[in-house]
């Protein structure tokens, strides 16, 4: 029977290893090297948000999901302190890089964006590693009984537009387009005392 466990540094390379083979190219995070994708989840491990993994009867990590609040904090704060190297990663993909700040252009001055609230708790990432069936739709059932059990109703996430999969998979599991911004829908799950 999977289980949830928290994660702790210890998993650390298991995490990284698992974003990388999860996460497209449409993400810029996917050509970050292993350690700078271990430095990046440390500063989720070490902060007020929280890494829970799904094990399954072997031990192996099935997957893993980051959420919780101020997370645009600390993202902050790992842009700050490793600035050298996410420039160094730029540099070395210059056909992401240049999409990337095109995208920002785009968004920020051409693009229609929503006006919208954003709810307190956030997902950040959730990633599988590909052996386990319904091990997304299991992770995000997790956040939910969580964050009931923490008398929080709601659940937000941003996904790229594009991202049909993405998207598709989300409004599956019962979240809802709130708004569009940035190229990016925010979603929210609510009622979740109500999960399955």
């Amino acid at each position: 029977m999977p289980e949830f466990i928290k994660a702790t540094i210890d998993n650390i390379d298991e995490i990284a290893t698992i974003h990388k083979n999860a996460f497209s190219k449409s993400h810029f995070t996917s050509f970050f090297s292993l350690s700078l994708l271990e430095k990046y989840y440390e500063f989720f491990l070490e902060g007020d948000s929280e890494t829970w993994l799904q094990k399954n009867d072997e031990g192996e990590i099935l997957g893993f999901v980051v959420f919780g609040e101020n997370l645009g904090n600390t993202i902050k704060e790992f842009k700050s302190q490793y600035k050298t190297e996410i420039i160094k990663t730029a540099v070395l993909n210059p056909a992401a890089s240049i999409s990337k700040v095109l995208s920002n252009v785009y968004y920020r001055f051409l693009s229609k964006n929503d006006s919208f609230d954003e709810t307190k708790s956030l997902i950040l990432s959730i990633a599988v590693n590909g052996k386990g069936k319904g091990t997304g739709s299991k992770l995000l059932s997790f956040v939910s009984e969580y964050n009931t059990k923490k008398n929080l109703n709601e659940v937000g996430l941003y996904v790229r537009a594009d991202s049909a999969y993405a998207v598709n998979f989300y409004l599956k599991n019962e979240y809802k387009i709130q708004a569009y911004t940035s190229g990016l829908y925010y979603m929210e799950r609510v009622n979740l005392s109500k999960v399955e």
